[in-house]
């Protein structure tokens, strides 16, 4: 995945990081994302 897409189109470090974590995942709880992508627990949070 080029980074570079993922920033223009908006997205922050935090936000790439878990978006590219969880193509590697799948479906995932906190836990595993938190370990992959290296993002704090705190700020994983589902947006509607």
């Amino acid at each position: 995945m080029d980074i570079m897409i993922l920033r223009e189109a908006g997205l922050t470090e935090g936000e790439i990081k878990v978006y590219l974590a969880l193509l590697e995942l799948g479906t995932s709880t906190s836990g595993p994302i938190v370990e992959k992508s290296g993002v704090a627990r705190s700020i994983i949070f589902l947006k509607n």
